[in-house]
Parts: structure tokens; C-alpha cells; sequence
């Protein structure tokens, strides 16, 4: 899949270079051609290579796209939907096998994702039975929560997908069930119980305190490990904004599914690059 997608890129690029289209300066990057490509996408579908090829929002559009002559057996949007189904379990396996390395800290957050509206939750359908109403720190919402844990690499270790009520330290021992060393939250994740019982199999649970408790003793190196925490939520807000993460939009679960497994594959494939000076006083563990 991975040589599939380099050759894709080559052709897209060889096509792009060949049309003129759009006129990149001297200066200009491989990489730079290939984002000034004519968007192809659907954001309905969700389906994404690597955040380079879409289907047009319209459907109509495609065979209008200057691109289109390009792909003869590009199938139409109904049948594209249908077909994208056919992946969900081939891409679920492929990104387990994407997933970021033990480095031995780790960082966990989780993010709403809404289904629809407040004012609509009595009449949706769509997601009926799966979804839940939640509350996070911007307010109420009906939908999901995405739990995700992230090394310092800010490369995605582990993902739980739960229903909105639940609660963000309770699928904590899961997803970390298979990893030791330090792992930073913020503070919904506090709890002695919770923290004793990962203590035991070799991991420290590490959070910001309330105002009227006591503050943990740390050393200053996990003081700047615990600050820089922030980081898995920049991750969060660039998944949800670079594979258009809106799941009110999907008419079926499953395609629902489908776009957030692209979308968090996409991420991995192309990870953000941590800055050489996050971790400046830091002896990484092997």
C-alpha cells in the first residue's frame, strides 16, 4: 500500500508538471506542486490518501475535474461510497500496524466528536444507540469521544473510540495496558486509585493538580515534560482540521467510521515532526 501510494504521488506529480498547472515559482518543491494540485475531495465520504486524493464535494464534479481524463475507471459517488466500505477492515489492520513506538513517555487527551447538533439529539437517527451525550470543558454535546495516546514523538500509540458519557480516565488502564514508563494527562485523568493501580505494572501517571490540593513532587524535567502536554491537543485540532473530522455530515455509521480510521492513518503516515528543543534537559529512555 505504501509503494501504491508513493507511485500515486509520482503520477499525480509527472501530470501536474506535464499540464502546467497550477504554475509553481523557481523555488517551487515536489512537495509544494503536489499541494497546489486542484483539490479532489469529498466531504461527505471522508476518504482520504494521505491527504492528497479526493472526490469533489460535488458529485457532478467529477467529471468535469481537469484531472478526470486521467482515472477512465473512477467510479461515481454512489458507487464510491459503496465500494469505500470494503476498506474499513483492511485499513483498521494497517494502521495498527502504523501505530508510533514505545518510547517510554507518552501523553493522553481525548476530543469530542459531536453527531449533530444539541437542538437535534430527540430526532437523530443516524447514530442512534451508538452515540451518547457528553460534556466536556467547551459545553454538552451528543456523540463520541476519541481517546488517543501519543509519544514524544507525537506519533498515535493507541485509540479507543467510546461513547460520549464516558468518563476520560476510564479507558486509561486499557490503552496503556501494554506500556511502562511516564505518562502525562491533564486533569481529568486525577485519581490515586487510578494512578496506584498503573504505578504497580511500571507506569507513573503524571497531571496537573486543582487549586486546593496538594501539588506532586516533581523534578524539573518532568515539570517540562508535563508543560509540554499541549502538544496532543495542537495533534487533535490538526486531525480534526485536515481531514475535515465532521462527523454530523456521514448518513451511516460505517462511513462514519471509515473517515475517522483515514483520517488518523493519514496522520500517522505524515506525523508532525517534533522540535529538536521541546526536550532539552530529557535522557530519553531506550
Amino acid at each position: 500500500m505504501v509503494r501504491l501510494q508513493t507511485a500515486l504521488h509520482q503520477q499525480l506529480f509527472n501530470i501536474a508538471e506535464r499540464e502546467r498547472v497550477p504554475k509553481i515559482p523557481a523555488h517551487g518543491t515536489k512537495n509544494q506542486l503536489w499541494c497546489r494540485l486542484p483539490p479532489l475531495e469529498d466531504c461527505r465520504s471522508g476518504c482520504v490518501l494521505h491527504g492528497l486524493v479526493r472526490l469533489p464535494t460535488i458529485p457532478a464534479k467529477v467529471a468535469t475535474h481537469p484531472l478526470r481524463r486521467y482515472f477512465p475507471e473512477m467510479p461515481c459517488y454512489e458507487r464510491f461510497v459503496v465500494l469505500q466500505q470494503s476498506v474499513l477492515i483492511p485499513l483498521l489492520f494497517f494502521l495498527c500496524s502504523r501505530l508510533g513506538h514505545r518510547t517510554g513517555i507518552y501523553y493522553i487527551d481525548s476530543t469530542a466528536l459531536a453527531v449533530c447538533h444539541n437542538r437535534r439529539i430527540g430526532r437523530h437517527k443516524t447514530f442512534a444507540g451508538l452515540a451518547a451525550r457528553g460534556k466536556t470543558s467547551m459545553g454538552w454535546f451528543f456523540g463520541f469521544k476519541l481517546h488517543l495516546v501519543f509519544n514524544h514523538l507525537n506519533e498515535i500509540v493507541a485509540v479507543k473510540l467510546t461513547p460520549g458519557n464516558v468518563h476520560d480516565g476510564a479507558p486509561v488502564e486499557q490503552l496503556t495496558q501494554n506500556l511502562t514508563g511516564k505518562l502525562f494527562g491533564d486533569k481529568g485523568y486525577l485519581g490515586k486509585q487510578r494512578a496506584a493501580a498503573l504505578l504497580k505494572r511500571g507506569l507513573a501517571l503524571m497531571t496537573k493538580v486543582r487549586k486546593n490540593m496538594k501539588a506532586l513532587p516533581l523534578t524539573l524535567t518532568d515539570k517540562l515534560l508535563l508543560n509540554a502536554r499541549n502538544m496532543a491537543e495542537t495533534i487533535i485540532g490538526h486531525i480534526k482540521a485536515f481531514s475535515s473530522l465532521n462527523l454530523p455530515k456521514h448518513r451511516a455509521p460505517l462511513n462514519a467510521f471509515l473517515h475517522l480510521l483515514a483520517a488518523l492513518t493519514a496522520y500517522q503516515l505524515n506525523p508532525i515532526k517534533p522540535q529538536a528543543s521541546s526536550f532539552p534537559l530529557l535522557s530519553l529512555p531506550a
